[in-house]
């Protein structure tokens, strides 16, 4: 068989399943297995034949397997990986939209040091070679603990890499997530015993209660559980689940359901209490819950009629609804968003999640599952976490003069996401040496001396286990599918992989350090990883011979096998009942409160995505908006205060301001303002530059006492209008919808 043969062999395997196998059955030499993807592949060799290669997607925020279509050395069309356990074949948007980011025209190509002086905006290429040396020197002179490294929150080999490195020089490791969700997981520790939040198992549950948290949007696992959803609402086998949502305004996943009821923002955790004192009216009381419903009456206090005026739900649903989730077979208490961004957002959380316990559904199927721990005990499951108040403790260090000497940011843009009353800018700025491995020019890399560029995920190596997950134990591997398309040429130019850049300088720097980290690359890293996996003899690949196993691995998209039984504590409800929402701001000043909404698309808040077109041409799914902010208030009080639609309106918090066009919507209350997330950026290329305003920015520093995390939804705002006028660029009509006196009307609903 000759090595042309090989490669067209692999090129018409779709997946390559087994390929390894079959291979080595053929007596092809070892040498041959070495051709993982088109990385390595000459161009004289592509015959025009698509192929398929499985990997990771880092863009949409959960981890998906996805496969990659490769023709001529580029990748052409991305899908879901079938054999993934996280979301079995299916795909985001934002998977979709990778091909946008990798061939950006406003990637960063090579290594840039500023030309004149930090921020003027014009850069100078360099070699690889040249900056390298500097770079290593401002290390490993720097004074022990004057280092610090901010990353967006990473698992896998990556967080691996990035704990030895970082304690083994020294340095400080800071994440960041612009909407923190620590009340999430730390009101996940208290009820489930870990902080890993439960995969909340909806395609086999009969009722889904959720407030709060929209997890056909946004959450851990979007995909994974639009997919859920599906089964849940017409699977095989089964009857159609029941699903109440509450929240604070109509949301994608609100529309989903069978009701929606709007709950005042920051009640959420009275609500669901009041749901339990409902559920538990004379009927037994499970034993996790007795502390709630002791000689003392806790729940009494909650009872539907006192909360009524308190939630804004009326008290005849909330005793409806308990009794529902009391009476059905199997049932399941999801939470998150906004509710847990209020400054009580932990005993928010802690009442939505204490609702499973009554159900005693914890491990049980259609309940809350358990996730799988790592299958490598050296392999991190998920990234420390930085609070808010932590962030605000640094950046008082730099403004007091005791700040770091040397400041290292990979995926994080903190300059964009900080709200603008901490100075951000101006403080990161003052740290005398500043180096990003952003590979587009965002906010925060515009303060770098020195600009080392990433790869895009699709040409480096890397590993993610994902968020949910409790049937397997999984390690999806992240391969390089193509050429870097900025190749370097000789060391000059290029782009290099942000963790093999850290192992380059391990092994340059020796001591502690290359102990510490051992492997030339990431690759090396991950094969090391892969050879205790088939030590193992279970799970989804089985092979003796090392070199088949990895590469049935690389073809399956990773490794998954038996979970081992997840560790976890007792429930721990001694912060219930909890206290009441504080906002930002006198009522009377500032009348209105701020809903910040991430997005389906764009993301979480941190905007990254906004640079591609694909994704800002993409509609909302609620109002249609693309490619700038908009500011959505209920028709009502648009009347009240004069307002048209498509009038460009202000809003200011004691924290700041944005403008943007007013966009009526009825499915938000009188006293909210909706604003989307994304928009903003003063940098980020041309597809997102000067596009909208951010949101972030005017958030009031409130903190959450329990958790130090920033209380994202505890601002209040005031609209005015400004006299100018524009239009909102949207599919849907701009002209009101009117009922035709010759048609006939039909009202649908889901009687019989």
């Amino acid at each position: 068989m000759r090595r042309r043969d090989v490669l067209k062999l692999a090129g018409t395997s779709g997946l390559g399943l087994g390929a390894g196998v079959a291979f080595a059955g053929c007596g092809t030499p070892d040498r041959e297995f070495h051709i993982q993807s088109p990385v390595e592949i000459p161009e004289d060799m592509v015959t025009g034949v698509d192929t398929w290669y499985a990997s990771i997607c880092q863009d949409s925020g959960d981890g998906c397997g996805i496969i990659v279509r490769v023709k001529s050395g580029r990748a052409r069309k991305i899908e879901g990986n079938p054999d993934y356990p996280l979301n079995r074949g299916k795909s985001s948007a934002r998977a979709q939209a990778a091909l946008q980011t990798l061939y950006n025209p406003d990637r960063i190509p090579n290594p840039m040091v500023p030309r004149g002086h930090r921020g003027s905006g014009r850069y100078r290429f360099r070699r690889w070679a040249d900056v390298l040396p500097d770079f290593q020197e401002k290390l490993t002179a720097a004074a022990d603990g004057s280092i610090v490294m901010i990353t967006e929150p990473v698992n896998g080999h990556l967080a691996m890499v990035l704990e030895r490195f970082t304690q083994s020089v020294g340095a400080r490791w800071l994440t960041f997530e612009p909407l923190e969700q620590a009340a999430v997981r730390q009101a996940s520790a208290k009820v489930f015993g870990t902080t890993r939040v439960p995969q909340f198992d909806i395609a086999n549950t009969s009722y889904v209660l959720s407030i709060g948290g929209n997890f056909l949007e946004g959450g851990d696992a979007p995909v994974h559980y639009g997919q859920a959803y599906g089964h849940f609402r017409q699977g095989e086998g089964r009857s159609r689940g029941n699903f109440v949502h509450f929240d604070t305004h109509l949301t994608m996943t609100a529309a989903n359901a069978d009701e929606w009821h709007p709950v005042n923002p920051g009640t959420e955790g009275i609500l669901a209490l009041s749901i339990a004192h409902a559920a538990l009216e004379g009927g037994a009381v499970p034993a996790a819950l007795r502390p709630l419903a002791n000689a003392e009456g806790t729940l009494a206090a909650y009872a539907a009629e006192q909360a009524a005026g308190v939630t804004g739900v009326p008290a005849e649903i909330i005793q409806r609804v308990g009794h529902e989730f009391a009476a059905a077979q199997t049932a399941v208490a999801m939470g998150g968003g906004s509710a847990a961004g209020h400054s009580n957002g932990l005993f928010n959380m802690s009442a939505i999640f204490a609702l499973n316990l009554l159900k005693d559904n914890v491990g049980r199927t259609g309940g809350a599952l358990l996730n799988a721990p790592s299958p490598l005990p050296d392999i991190p499951a998920e990234s420390p976490v930085t609070s808010f108040q932590e962030w605000q403790e640094f950046l008082g260090e730099i403004e007091s003069g005791q700040g770091p000497e040397v400041l290292l940011i990979h995926g994080a843009n903190p300059v964009f996401g900080l709200p603008g009353v901490l100075n951000a800018e101006n403080l990161l700025g003052d740290i005398p040496y500043v180096v990003s491995f952003s590979n587009v020019l965002d906010e925060t890399t515009a303060l770098a001396d020195l600009i080392l560029p990433d790869h895009h995920y699709l040409e480096s190596w890397g590993t993610s286990i994902p968020p949910v997950g409790a049937e397997y134990a999984t390690l999806g591997i992240q391969q390089p599918v193509i050429r870097p398309y900025h190749q370097e040429f000789d060391g000059e130019a290029g782009t290099r992989a942000f963790a093999d850049v850290l192992l380059a300088l391990a092994d340059s720097i020796g001591g502690p350090l290359a102990e510490a980290l051992p492997w030339e690359t990431m690759r090396d890293a991950i094969r090391a990883s892969v050879d205790e996996l088939q030590a193992r003899g279970d799970g989804s690949v089985i092979s003796e011979d090392p070199e088949s196993f990895w590469l049935t691995v690389l073809q399956r998209g990773g490794w998954w096998g038996p979970a081992e039984e997840a560790t976890t504590a007792a429930p721990d409800l001694s912060g219930l009942p909890g206290p009441d929402a504080v906002f930002s701001s006198d009522s009377q000043e500032y009348p209105y409160h701020l809903v910040v909404t991430p997005s389906v698309l764009l993301g979480d808040g941190s905007g990254s995505l906004a640079a591609t077109p694909w994704l800002q041409s993409t509609s909302d799914p609620m109002t249609t908006g693309v490619w700038t902010t908009w500011v959505a208030l209920n028709p009502h009080m648009m009347a009240d205060l004069g307002i048209q639609e498509n009038d460009i309106v202000r809003v200011t918090s004691v924290a700041g301001s944005i403008l943007g066009p007013a966009y009526p919507y009825p499915g938000i209350g009188e006293g909210l303002v909706s604003v989307p997330l994304g928009q903003g950026h003063r940098e980020l290329g041309r597809y997102a530059q000067d596009r909208g305003d951010n949101a972030l920015g005017m958030l009031a520093p409130v903190v959450q006492e329990q958790t130090g995390a920033l209380a994202w939804s505890a601002t209040r705002v005031r609209v005015s209008a400004t006299g100018r006028r524009t239009r909102l660029p949207r599919i849907e009509g701009i002209t009101a919808p009117v009922q035709m006196p010759d048609q006939q009307t039909f009202q649908i609903t889901d009687e019989s």
